[in-house]
């Protein structure tokens, strides 16, 4: 097995599926690999299915969270690049950095979507907009 094959999120979740991957501490939240696997293999076919193609980038502006990890992995097996954004900035920075990286997708925690309008209002190129929240405004719920 080579070192690309150990980090490999499906190598984890073939190997012990059961296992946590994500502890949150202070939620005790666990996810385990197969969970991760799946969980991320659906955001990937998602992304593709609405025209996210690999070499593109994905804006993630998320709390600490399980979602993040998700989010994370579903853009590594798409072949996408990913950026994290700090979602103490204000509207005008997130908008900045999106921008910046020419990201297709943004992805938000519930309690961002507020400002991330405000983003999406300036950036018509972000063709996908996600909350891990229930699906309000222009976004759509990750679950």
């Amino acid at each position: 097995m080579s070192n690309s094959d150990v980090l490999h999120i499906g190598i984890h979740a073939e190997q012990r599926p059961d296992q946590p991957a994500i502890i949150m501490a202070a939620t005790s939240q666990v996810v385990t690999y197969r969970e991760l696997n799946d969980r991320s293999k659906k955001l990937a076919l998602y992304l593709r299915a609405n025209g996210v193609k690999a070499g593109e980038h994905v804006a993630i502006q998320m709390r600490n969270n399980a979602d993040y990890f998700v989010a994370c992995w579903a853009a590594r097996r798409s072949g996408l690049y990913f950026t994290p954004v700090n979602w103490h900035l204000t509207p005008e920075e997130v908008t900045y950095i999106v921008e910046d990286c020419d990201a297709k997708v943004l992805v938000t925690s519930e309690a961002e979507v507020p400002v991330a309008e405000q983003v999406v209002a300036k950036l018509p190129q972000l063709v996908v907009r996600l909350t891990n929240g229930p699906a309000t405004g222009s976004f759509k719920s990750l679950q």
